[in-house]
């Protein structure tokens, strides 16, 4: 039976770090906790949030990768800009990294990763994160 699984900034397995300007940097790393599988469709969504200093649209690109618990094999799930912002400068990018039927499923212990690159620094104090997918008790 799936269920519906949230991630946030403070939720166990998430880690944040600044980004740095101008250089792709991995600024969200969340390790699969046990317990379940997560599963990415096209239902899935992923947000971002800086809440510091404004970004400057078409100008930073995301990138999102998907590595193996013993961190040996990498996809890259989702290769976005920051094109999808709106034009008032607001700083979140929120997209599906899934679409059509595809379903991937993240076994405990394996990372899902952001990276970031933008023309300007991103905060570890001001950024959020966010993902809402299915979860599938084992």
């Amino acid at each position: 039976m799936l269920t519906t699984h949230k991630v946030t900034s403070t939720s166990a397995g998430v880690t944040r770090a600044a980004g740095t300007a101008s250089s792709s940097t991995k600024i969200i790393s969340y390790q699969i906790q046990p317990g379940s599988n997560i599963i990415l469709d096209r239902d899935s969504v992923l947000m971002l949030k800086d809440r510091g200093t404004t970004e400057t649209a078409n100008q930073s690109n995301v990138l999102v990768k998907l590595v193996s618990a013993t961190q040996k094999k990498v996809g890259v799930l989702a290769d976005t800009s920051y094109n999808e912002l709106k034009y008032n400068q607001d700083t979140r990018i929120q997209f599906h990294p899934i679409s059509g039927e595809e379903r991937i499923r993240l076994r405990p212990f394996s990372y899902l990763e952001v990276w970031a690159n933008s023309d300007q620094t991103i905060a570890t104090a001001t950024l959020d994160f966010y993902l809402t997918a299915k979860e599938e008790a084992l």
